[in-house]
């Protein structure tokens, strides 16, 4: 897996994703990062040590990351949730509208909502946004599956923005780490989120596509029916294009097919031509 990148000066802005998480869960917030990179995405996290969330430091980098990211990934636990540096990141991503919430701790949806609803907000007020939007419906992604599950539903979301990984050549399972074989005709249709399965399939060109429905696009690499679709477009336009002219008939074929053209009649006797000559010219008419 790669490692996790620190942000410095230089970078602050560049990334795709910002992971906003207590500093409890640094260990699986750092294992999402690590996931979220391999996809190609770029990804600021912040590392247990490098600096508190109430230093100037978290202010100076936090913040404008956030501001250029795309998505900003919450992993809620209940540390999360009273943590008032962590209802701060909360409130900036979803005012954003780049909010993603992910149940950290507890792991499942229905216990999470449950643990939720016993935080008193009166004694806590930070608590009161993370946990009137977990009260009033809002999308909650569960990690029980794991965070290889979670990371797939953040390239999903990603996907669904148009946003495609920067680093898209980055090393996927099954690839050998030379790269990539699907990204060469995937990132061009932006649908370079789904090189990994197309690779592990083997797929290395649209040829190898060609006569495949788009429900089978949607099981066998996990599309969604918008981008199956997409994708089918491209395959039957590039076969349409490389199908052979039908061959032009032989010379002697459309001689033959062609009508012989009738004899024209001889010429009406002349005024004045001999009974000689009429006889041969009513013999040539017959």
């Amino acid at each position: 897996m790669a490692a996790a990148v620190s942000a410095t000066s230089d970078i602050i802005g560049s990334f795709q994703i910002v992971i906003s998480n207590a500093t409890i869960n640094d260990a699986q917030a750092i294992k999402l990062h690590g996931l979220l990179v391999d996809k190609g995405y770029t990804v600021f996290q912040q590392q247990t040590g490098r600096f508190a969330k109430d230093s100037p430091d978290w202010k100076r980098e936090w913040y404008p990351n956030a501001q250029a990211a795309t998505l900003i990934v919450c992993l809620l636990s209940l540390k999360y949730i009273t943590s008032e540096a962590c209802a701060t990141e909360f409130r900036v991503a979803e005012a954003k509208k780049k909010l993603m919430v992910v149940c950290l701790d507890p792991a499942d949806i229905g216990s999470f909502k449950s643990a939720v609803d016993a935080i008193d907000t009166k004694a806590i007020p930070s608590a009161s946004g993370p946990a009137m939007f977990v009260s009033a419906g809002g999308q909650l992604t569960a990690s029980d599956g794991g965070l290889e599950v979670v990371a797939a539903e953040v390239a999903k979301v990603m996907q669904n923005r148009g946003i495609t990984p920067k680093n898209a050549t980055a090393s996927t399972p099954g690839d050998g780490g030379g790269g990539s074989v699907a990204m060469a005709f995937l990132e061009p249709l932006n649908l370079s989120t789904y090189a990994p399965a197309f690779d592990e399939q083997g797929v290395d060109s649209l040829d190898m596509l060609e006569g495949m429905s788009i429900d089978e696009y949607m099981t066998h690499f996990e599309m969604t029916r918008f981008h199956a679709n997409k994708l089918k477009r491209e395959v039957d336009k590039q076969t349409s294009a490389q199908a052979p002219p039908s061959p032009a008939p032989p010379a002697s074929a459309v001689a033959a097919a062609a009508p012989t053209p009738a004899a024209p009649p001889p010429p009406a006797p002349a005024a004045g031509a001999t009974a000689d000559d009429r006889a041969l010219m009513e013999w040539a008419r017959q």
